[in-house]
């Protein structure tokens, strides 16, 4: 009885190493796939970040270089730049890439600063006829 036990205890162990073999086989493509995607998608997003840092000093440069406007030239100098930092650094993008992050740096900028432009100074409001207030 012992032998026979013996064998089977060796068949089932052999049994489940050939099937945990089975089962890595058949995993190890599947989660390394998975794993190149989630690295990939991880490495687009931090040059995704990288490009719009750079786009923000881009436009930080075009800005001060001709604070009196001329659009364009800011744009050709904000998108030299860019292109400039971004070989530098290896991110690998197209020029309409690039002038989208310039634009949207441009216009979180415009959003910071230019409704404070128009506002009158605290002391120029008036306050209005007929009601109180308290601060």
């Amino acid at each position: 009885m012992s032998d026979a036990w013996q064998h089977w205890a060796g068949f089932m162990a052999d049994l489940a190493a050939v099937l945990l073999s089975l089962t890595a086989a058949a995993l190890i493509p599947i989660l390394s796939v998975r794993a190149l995607r989630y690295l990939t998608a991880r490495r687009n997003d931090q040059q995704r970040e990288t490009l719009h840092r750079i786009a923000s000093e881009a436009a930080a440069l075009a800005e001060a270089a001709f604070a009196d406007g001329n659009g364009p030239r800011k744009l050709s100098l904000a998108i030299g730049y860019a292109q400039e930092q971004c070989a530098g650094t290896g991110i690998t993008a197209s020029a309409d890439t690039i002038r989208a992050a310039i634009e949207k740096a441009v216009m979180d900028y415009n959003a910071m600063v230019k409704p404070w432009s128009g506002l009158p100074a605290p002391g120029t409001i008036a306050k209005p006829k007929g009601e109180s207030y308290s601060q």
